[in-house]
């Protein structure tokens, strides 16, 4: 268990141990949008910057079972889990159940541009270290 019953977080004295994860809580989930909001606008369209037009220079092939047990096959057997609350432990004991409606899912995002909102998602977890 973590007892941070006092901290100074930017300059502000917290107490309490609700309050330190809060303030940690609040930094942690608006840090991106802080720091994209104070990149300066250059005014000009990214498509200036190319000499000619690249329309179909990215292509994704689709994938299959064979590729997707040898990616499974390598992960870190791990009980941590992500967003979904499913560890890496999970999908290796279950991936020759599940790889055919995943191997669609992949196929269908490459096909139609269009990735499920719920796989846009990361779970962001600080480690205290020390100091």
């Amino acid at each position: 268990m973590l007892f941070l019953a006092h901290s100074n977080i930017n300059g502000n004295s917290l107490d309490g141990n609700v309050n330190v994860a809060n303030a940690f809580n609040h930094y942690f989930t608006n840090i991106g949008s802080e720091l994209a909001s104070k990149i300066p606008s250059c005014g000009r369209d990214f498509n200036t910057y190319f000499s000619r037009s690249f329309n179909s220079s990215f292509g994704l092939f689709h994938t299959d079972q064979t590729e997707l047990l040898s990616i499974c096959n390598n992960l870190k057997v791990k009980t941590s889990t992500g967003y979904d609350n499913i560890s890496s432990n999970v999908v290796k004991e279950s991936i020759c159940n599940i790889v055919d409606p995943l191997m669609h899912i992949i196929n269908s995002s490459f096909r139609t541009g269009i990735v499920p909102s719920c796989l846009k998602i990361a779970k962001v977890v600080p480690i205290y270290k020390s100091g």
